[in-house]
């Protein structure tokens, strides 16, 4: 059974090497791959400033 990991970063790119134009797919493929892992840092950063806000916020309701 392939998943997971070994499906992105082992088949994927076999199956794109046999393809025409393969390295040119392969590179826009990590580069994709890239792309989606910053985005997951940025939405990460902003639900935890995001939070951080809101409880600031809520405190400082409740203490006027």
């Amino acid at each position: 059974k392939i998943e997971g990991a070994e499906l992105i970063f082992v088949i994927f790119p076999l199956a794109l090497s046999m393809m025409q134009y393969g390295n040119l797919l392969s590179i826009l493929f990590y580069f994709m791959m890239i792309n989606l892992g910053f985005n997951t840092i940025i939405a990460y950063v902003e639900y935890i400033s995001t939070l951080f806000e809101d409880i600031t916020y809520i405190k400082k309701l409740n203490l006027d």
